[in-house]
């Protein structure tokens, strides 16, 4: 829950500001943010967005691409494949939903015809990268431009499914 990830992480300054590096604990150090409505847990959603890494990852633009590994070659392999796919030297033109409907790729297909697919009518990769793979908190928020409510097999792509 909310409450024992501030009690067991945050309030034992685990938590550094994203930008300044500082120690942060969380407003007045509660850990309980339960009742009190909306409004209430305005002073929270901000510490968690200066503590925590915020990508703005958006749907209709990007897939959430997990590399196969930690290993910085997993992160460059799924660049290349995108770039390949998304000039045309991979062989086949940009992809386009209506491609797909009725013409599901294979599950146990390569990686870049599974990444053609999951790319139809997008033009990006939002990659989990070593910043985002290192940070004790991911932050999703809700704002202006950004929200992140989809199913998530239309969203993340997994390198080594």
């Amino acid at each position: 829950t909310m409450e024992e990830f501030l009690v067991r992480v945050a309030n034992k300054g685990e938590l550094r500001d994203f930008k300044g590096g500082q120690v942060a604990y969380p407003p007045e150090n509660r850990t309980s943010w339960g009742g009190g409505g909306k409004g209430n847990f305005m002073p929270l959603l901000k510490y968690l967005r200066s503590v925590g890494n915020t990508p703005e990852w958006d749907p209709w633009k990007c897939a959430l691409a997990i590399p196969a590994s930690t290993d910085p070659q997993a992160i460059l392999d799924l660049s290349t494949t995108l770039k390949s796919i998304m000039d045309g030297s991979y062989g086949k033109p940009k992809p386009k939903l209506e491609e797909f409907n009725g013409n599901p790729t294979p599950v146990d297909a390569s990686m870049a015809e599974r990444m053609r697919e999951m790319l139809a009518d997008r033009s990006e990769l939002c990659i989990y990268d070593k910043p985002l793979q290192e940070s004790k908190l991911i932050h999703l928020k809700v704002g202006e431009n950004v929200r992140l409510l989809t199913h998530f097999y239309a969203f993340v792509f997994f390198a080594d499914w």
